[in-house]
């Protein structure tokens, strides 16, 4: 998630910040895509 990648790069992890919070903005639109096709779906 992003908090995760903000504590990384503070504690100064070898892992990528920004590619914690390409995984992140990733989730966030899938699961969103996902919600409004169900709504869609729904209300026809």
């Amino acid at each position: 998630t992003a908090a995760r990648a903000a504590d990384a790069a503070d504690k100064g992890l070898p892992v990528d910040p920004r590619r914690l919070v390409s995984e992140a903005k990733f989730f966030a639109t899938d699961v969103s895509w996902e919600i409004v096709n169900t709504a869609m779906q729904i209300m026809g």
